[in-house]
């Protein structure tokens, strides 16, 4: 497209003569299709693109009179060794030009040096290094392949869950009391075995025997439910995983890129990147600069479009996105970027202006912001620069489960602590409640007897009741005689009687053996029900126990 002449008429505001009469120098370089730039067999150049009509427009909204000035083989603009500007940018530092026809990153570094037109961005842009992935095909099954359902976040957590809740379940049916659970069920259910359930109970499998309490059966439910959960979602996954088709790039860090032999940095010189990369603390970006600053990388041409020289193996290219599939269309799906820490910028654009252009600057800003109300930069845009970049997303993806994922469920497992604490302390009120009146109730009376107030009986009241023990412990003394007197006359005839008792005592012992396994079974029982009342009573308060001890030995006095 050939560039308009001069002596424009100004249509808009009255700007100040001098900016109106002297030539505006405009820098350009061939950059499609924001700007292309274009030798004549006579050796001048022709201009058109996007950045070109956005210019014709300003200019003669203006009036300006301006005359470009074509760079060969420039550049954006770039730090040299020796602390010089190169590129576009050092063509406005230096004063060989007034602005540039191109759209630049504001990076702090080009500020010092140069002013940008800020009212409305020309482009917006996602730099970032990337590299061509392998052919899909379908994911292996190994062992790392069983681990990639679940993120590693994940499998430390549960490994955690599962611990947290074996610890949870001994303890409660350690502490519950034994009217809650059976003592069968504590002595089976160790630590080792309930480490064995919790982890059974995450792979979906039963338990052989399972808690009575409460507090112990609230443990086992959010066991299966968290084991149901989390099996369910790793076997979907991993199913998604291993049919899906999936497909890797051969790099994946800059570190990589490095380690391994034949691998070639293909970029464009003087981008802001590269200014980056001179200053960057990673030891790796460092690197990538000095390959630009010694020559070994390759450059990406703009002229022509053949770009086959791009999708060799063992190349990465560093540019911008909407770029990429400029350059290779429906091939820029097969790129990956290498990974998300390596994003270098993500912005927008800026027309760039030499320091001290102030009316210009005011000007340019001025009607750009009008044309970016009207919509005319934003029709401009989508003619010539817009591009979806969302083509590529897969029909299929697969990713990790993360933490944040199975949150809701790994919930679950202070959700169980919680609820078997409540329950537990729910079962020892009760069961301290059952133990004292199963053993308190019958002995009642007893005890309020002993523990009643004792009331100081007067003289009056006294001598009555002296009287009345006196007279009964006479007749007890009487009683204790007569049975003395009784025991004497019996003695001489239980003597007489002992050879017979000795002659049927041999007819006696066969019935007396046949009686023996019940009465070892009912010594039994009475031992059990001995060691229950010595642990019932080991439950009992201090004050508890004295005050049944000295109802017991009352009984025993009367």
């Amino acid at each position: 497209m050939e560039e308009p002449t001069s002596s424009l008429v100004s249509v808009g505001r009255g700007w100040p003569r001098d900016l109106l009469e002297r030539e505006v120098r405009v820098a350009t370089l061939h950059d499609p299709p924001h700007l292309f730039v274009e030798r004549r067999a006579d050796g001048s150049f022709s201009h058109g693109g996007f950045l070109f009509e956005l210019w014709t427009i300003l200019a003669a909204r203006l009036g300006l009179r301006y005359r470009f000035v074509p760079m060969v083989n420039g550049s954006f603009g770039s730090l040299t060794t020796n602390g010089t500007w190169a590129g576009l940018v050092g063509e406005l530092a230096y004063g060989r030009a007034d602005l540039a026809l191109t759209w630049l990153f504001r990076s702090g570094d080009r500020l010092e040096v140069i002013d940008f037109v800020s009212s409305a961005p020309i482009d917006s842009f996602q730099t970032g290094l990337f590299v061509r992935r392998g052919a899909p095909g379908a994911a292996g099954l190994s062992l790392s392949a069983l681990t990639r359902p679940l993120g590693a976040d994940v499998w430390w957590t549960l490994l955690a869950a599962i611990v947290a809740l074996s610890a949870a379940l001994r303890l409660t049916l350690v502490v519950s009391s034994r009217s809650a659970e059976q003592r069968r069920t504590v002595s089976e259910l160790g630590w080792g075995s309930c480490l064995l359930a919790s982890y059974m109970a995450m792979v979906g499998q039963g338990w052989a025997r399972t808690p009575r309490s409460l507090a112990g059966r609230a443990i086992t439910v959010c066991c299966w439910t968290l084991g149901l959960l989390v099996y369910s979602s790793y076997t979907a996954t991993l199913v998604s995983h291993l049919a899906s088709p999936t497909s890797r790039a051969p790099i994946s860090s800059l570190s990589e890129f490095f380690a391994q032999p034949g691998w070639r940095l293909a970029t464009r010189p003087g981008t802001s990147a590269e200014n980056h990369w001179k200053t960057s603390s990673s030891h790796n970006e460092r690197q990538l600069y000095h390959l630009i600053h010694d020559g070994e990388y390759i450059r990406i041409k703009d002229e022509g479009n053949e770009k086959s020289y791009l999708l060799q193996p063992k190349v990465m290219i560093s540019c911008d996105q909407k770029s990429l599939h400029r350059m290779f269309g429906q091939h820029a799906c097969e790129f990956q970027m290498l990974s998300p820490d390596t994003m270098l910028n993500k912005g927008s654009g800026y027309l760039p202006i030499a320091k001290g252009q102030i009316d210009l600057k005011e000007g340019i800003e001025a009607e750009l912001q009008k044309m970016n109300e009207a919509g005319i930069l934003g029709r401009l845009r989508n003619k010539w620069v817009e591009i979806d970049t969302k083509v590529c997303v897969p029909s299929q993806q697969y990713r990790p489960l993360s933490f944040a994922n199975t949150l809701a469920v790994l919930a679950i497992v202070p959700l169980a602590v919680l609820v078997s604490s409540c329950l537990l302390a729910v079962e020892t009120v009760v069961g301290r409640a059952q133990l004292w009146s199963r053993w308190r109730l019958p002995l009642l009376w007893r005890v309020s007897a002993c523990t009643a107030p004792s009331r100081q009986l007067s003289a009056a009241e006294g001598a009555p009741v002296t009287g009345e023990l006196l007279g009964q412990r006479s007749e007890l003394t009487d009683q204790r005689s007569e049975l003395l007197d009784q025991h004497s006359e019996l003695l001489p005839y239980q003597h007489s009687e002992l050879p017979d008792q000795r002659s049927e005592l041999p007819d006696q012992l066969p019935k007396q053996h046949s009686e023996l396994p019940d009465q070892r079974s009912e010594l039994r029982r009475r031992r059990r029900w001995l060691s229950e009342l010595r642990a019932q009573l080991a439950e009992m308060s201090g004050g508890e126990r004295q005050r049944l001890r000295a109802a017991i030995d009352a009984t025993f006095d009367d």
